[in-house]
């Protein structure tokens, strides 16, 4: 039995039929409740979509990003979360705003806009593909741009859908070091810590983005091996 703990559903934007094909146990995440007690028996913990999580979690001040200028609720529980999975090395997968988050607390930061961006679907250029892959079809429901850390592994990106680019008074001079060529798209922040900044989830579970989100889970995060695709 593979099990999952669905922070996403918590809130409103489950993940978790990305497995539905492994048959999953899925549990909901319990906001305020005993963590280690969560996550025991747990093959994979998954952050979901929803609301920009708020720049201060980064260091920057909020120019653009649709959020509160302090941590919402959300945050602050998810933040009390990351720090227990950042001691166990749990498995976790971060879905849109849920790799915004992890790419946010394992010292990466956001753009907070991204002009034009938002819905269109694209290319999505695979860089460490396990089975040797070269791209994978994505949406782009999000209109922020994660920056990951020097030390996270960049595993996907896709060339920039618009070239306006919003920075808060905190990034002004990083502009070159992002570049325009390339916006970050799938990232392992660690070892037990992976993003896909796309939805896989509203895509069919055969879709290739979904069967590349289980590989990759599977690959990187060494869990679900015992499941063929």
């Amino acid at each position: 039995m593979f099990r999952i703990l669905d922070v996403g559903l918590t809130y409103g934007y489950p993940c978790a039929n990305i497995f539905s094909s492994w048959n999953p146990e899925v549990r909901k995440y319990v906001p305020g409740g005993d963590i280690p007690s969560q996550l025991d028996g747990i093959d994979l913990v998954i952050f979901g979509g929803g609301q920009d999580i708020s720049p201060s979690i980064y260091g920057h001040t909020n120019v653009a990003s649709h959020s509160g200028d302090q941590p919402s609720a959300r945050d602050r529980e998810e933040m009390r979360l990351f720090d227990v999975l950042m001691v166990t090395g749990k498995p976790t997968l971060g879905i849109c705003r849920g790799a915004q988050f992890l790419c946010a607390m394992t010292g990466g930061w956001l753009v907070q806009h991204v002009d034009n961006h938002a819905g269109a679907e694209h290319p999505v250029i695979l860089t460490r593909d396990p089975d040797g892959d070269d791209v994978v079809i994505a949406n782009s429901y999000h209109h922020q741009m994660m920056v990951p850390n020097e030390h996270s592994k960049v595993l996907g990106w896709t060339e920039p859908l618009a070239q306006n680019l919003t920075y808060d008074v905190k990034a002004v001079g990083l502009k070159n070091d992002v570049g325009l060529e390339m916006n970050a798209e799938i990232v392992l922040f660690n070892f037990t810590m992976l993003g896909f900044q796309s939805h896989p989830e509203y895509f069919m579970t055969n879709h290739k983005l979904s069967r590349k989100t289980r590989r990759y889970v599977q690959h990187y995060l060494k869990v679900g091996r015992e499941f063929n695709e």
